[in-house]
């Protein structure tokens, strides 16, 4: 008896989740997912966000509005000079790299000399949804870019290895 009751829960259950997933897919008209990754070293040097890693995606026209969860990591080594050197990860979208990165995405490392308590690599993740990306003829095709800066310009030049992002679009809000 015991083991019917909890054999009927499971099921029960498993209906559920299946109904709001069939449900879900009924609501979305469509969806995209793309992504990009590299293995080559890329230095930062300078202030100005400097691309990693990039991926397009192209919105079926006159589709309405989308929006689009970007997930991006990458390996950062530390230039083992100085120390309070910081540098800033994240994300854009547009025609050109900008010269900032929309701030919900931002993450910030602090590199320092090795005294026991740092490690030589720190991997770094993020993740940023951007809302209301047009369909439009001549504005479907929206590029994401991942990418690093140094905070300031006295901080030591970085290099970050293995670079990756994915991109998840949506018309269904």
């Amino acid at each position: 008896m015991k083991h019917e009751i909890n054999s009927n829960r499971v099921l029960m259950s498993s209906l559920a989740l299946c109904l709001v997933l069939v449900s879900a897919n009924l609501l979305a008209q469509e969806s995209l997912v793309k992504g990009a990754s590299t293995t080559t070293n890329d230095t930062i040097t300078g202030t100005a966000p400097n691309q990693l890693v990039s991926t397009t995606v192209t919105l079926p026209l006159n589709s309405g509005t989308w929006q689009c969860m970007v997930t991006g990591s990458a390996e950062a080594i530390n230039p083992l000079n100085g120390d309070d050197n910081r540098y800033v990860f994240g994300f854009s979208e547009g025609p050109a790299l900008p010269a900032a990165t929309q701030s919900g995405g931002d993450r910030t490392i602090d590199k320092d000399n090795l005294t026991g308590e740092e490690t030589d690599r720190t991997v770094v993740s993020s993740t940023l949804v951007i809302r209301s990306l047009s369909s439009s003829i001549g504005q479907n095709a929206h590029t994401f870019y991942w990418s690093a800066r140094k905070e300031n310009g006295l901080d030591a030049d970085m290099i970050v290895e293995d670079s990756s992002m994915g991109v998840f679009c949506s018309d269904f809000e």
